[in-house]
C-alpha cells in the first residue's frame, strides 16, 4: 500500500505552485511599472546632469531589463520620437537645423561629435544589446539599466555616466512608488467590499 501524504503536505504540493506563479506575476508587474517610472523620468536625469539631446539616441537607447532567475523576462525602453538620425561618428557635424530636444542648431552653434563610429539607432540599439547581457549576480530578481550608444564610455562624456547613476540611485523609490498603493475616498463605504465592518 502506498504512503499517503499529509493533508499539510497535500495543500503544499497544489498551492505552492500556484502561489510561486502568483508571485512571480506580480513582481514583473511591480518592476515593469518601476521601470516605466525610471524611463519615464530620464528626461529629468539628463536636465539634473547637463546634457543635451543632440540626435536622440542616447536618451532612445536607454534600456531596463528585468530577469528572473538571471533569465531576461522583460524590456522597457523610453519612449517618445525617433532619433533626428543615427549617431554621429567623430568629426561629423550635425548636419540638420533643429537638435532633438527641439533647440535651434545654428544658434547654439553646430555640435560635432568627438568620439565613436557613428551610425548607431538608439531605439533598436538597447533592446538589440541588453539581449546579449546576463547578469552576474544570482538574486531571484534583477533590474539591468543600460545606455548602449558606443561614447557612453568616453570619460570626456561622462554625464551619460552621472545620468544613469542618478536613475540607479532612484530604483529603488520606484520600485516602493509601484509596490505602494494608496486610495482615498471620502466614504469608506464606497471602495469596502465589506460595508458592514466599515
Amino acid at each position: 500500500m502506498a504512503k499517503r501524504d499529509s493533508l499539510g503536505e497535500q495543500f503544499r504540493a497544489t498551492v505552492a505552485s500556484a502561489v510561486r506563479v502568483i508571485s512571480s506575476r506580480t513582481m514583473r508587474d511591480l518592476l515593469h511599472r518601476a521601470a516605466r517610472e525610471i524611463c519615464a523620468s530620464v528626461q529629468d536625469y539628463e536636465e539634473k546632469v547637463g546634457m543635451r539631446n543632440i540626435t536622440g539616441n542616447t536618451y532612445r537607447s536607454f534600456t531596463i531589463g528585468i530577469y528572473e532567475d538571471r533569465k531576461l523576462i522583460d524590456i522597457v525602453t523610453t519612449e517618445g520620437k525617433d532619433p533626428t538620425m543615427r549617431t554621429l561618428r567623430r568629426g561629423q557635424a550635425y548636419p540638420l537645423d533643429r537638435y532633438y530636444d527641439g533647440s535651434d542648431a545654428k544658434s547654439l552653434g553646430r555640435y560635432v561629435g568627438t568620439e565613436g563610429h557613428g551610425g548607431q539607432y538608439g531605439p533598436t540599439l538597447g533592446r538589440a544589446r541588453i539581449h546579449s547581457l546576463k547578469p552576474k549576480s544570482r538574486a531571484r530578481w534583477q533590474m539591468l539599466c543600460i545606455v548602449p550608444v558606443e561614447y557612453a564610455q568616453y570619460d570626456a562624456l561622462n554625464r551619460i555616466h552621472n545620468m544613469l547613476s542618478a536613475a540607479r540611485d532612484d530604483m529603488a523609490v520606484a520600485i516602493a512608488n509601484c509596490a505602494i498603493h494608496v486610495k482615498v475616498a471620502d466614504n469608506v463605504k464606497s471602495i469596502s467590499t465589506l460595508s458592514k465592518y466599515t
